[in-house]
């Protein structure tokens, strides 16, 4: 806003009377008469005036610089932070997603080995209940070594049957663990694309900063020259203020 009043100042100083057309009388003529004395000094004092409105406008456009010049450097502060930010948050998505899909895998992994245990104990149970089944018709002299074939049928089922406990759990953990990093690379997609939101609006407000403290600072040198040049031209019409 008030970058935008001091361009308008200087629309107006450009506008105003700021030129001498012609050289006016020196001091000592201006004591001929009471006229000439008064005529001096309204002349002198249009000049003035003219002069204190460029010096204004100049101050104006000067100020304005500095507060762009400094809004360009907090912007680009943050887009130098918000680059970071992002940065930072691309990291944490592909490394989120990359653990997702390999406990995906290790999921799939581990549910082909819980179904591969249960089958092995499925068919253990099985055989063990036919041997058993089969047994009964053995002679006695034969019990024997058919209590010990139970035994080792018994024991291949209980190592069967933790195995596919040991699978079953593996697969309940693994389950848990790719919700949550499924859940955990959701969550980091979601604060990387604001990231990148956030970069784009600081990256944004940057360039419009930087353009403008070029453009004030343009207009300031542009409003010392116009109010220099008048002082220069006053002084060499008699004007001394």
């Amino acid at each position: 806003m008030k970058f935008a009043f001091a361009l308008a100042a200087i629309a107006v100083s450009v506008s105003a009377k700021t030129s001498t057309s012609k050289t006016i009388s020196s001091f000592n003529s201006s004591l001929d008469s009471i006229k000439q004395w008064r005529m001096y000094k309204h002349k002198s004092q249009v000049h003035i005036n003219s002069s204190m409105a460029l010096m204004r406008t100049r101050d104006l456009a000067v100020a304005a610089w500095f507060r762009m010049k400094t809004k360009a450097a907090k912007t680009a502060t943050i887009l130098k932070k918000a680059a970071a930010y992002l940065i930072k948050r691309n990291i944490i998505n592909f490394t989120a997603r990359t653990k997702a899909a390999l406990l995906a895998k290790s999921n799939d992994k581990a549910a082909a080995a819980k179904t591969a245990a249960l089958g092995a104990y499925n068919n253990a149970k099985r055989a063990a209940a036919l041997a058993k089944k089969l047994g009964k018709k053995k002679a006695y002299a034969d019990r024997i070594a058919l209590n010990k074939r139970n035994a080792r049928n018994n024991r291949a089922v209980a190592a069967a049957k933790r195995v596919w406990l040991a699978a079953h759990g593996a697969t309940a953990r693994n389950a848990r663990a790719n919700k949550a990093a499924a859940r955990a690379a959701r969550y980091a997609g979601i604060y990387a694309k604001r990231a990148n939101t956030a970069n784009k609006k600081a990256n944004k407000a940057n360039s419009f900063a930087v353009a403008g403290a070029s453009k004030s600072r343009a207009v300031a040198v542009a409003a010392h020259k116009k109010y220099a040049a008048f002082i220069r031209a006053g002084y060499a019409n008699g004007f001394i203020h």
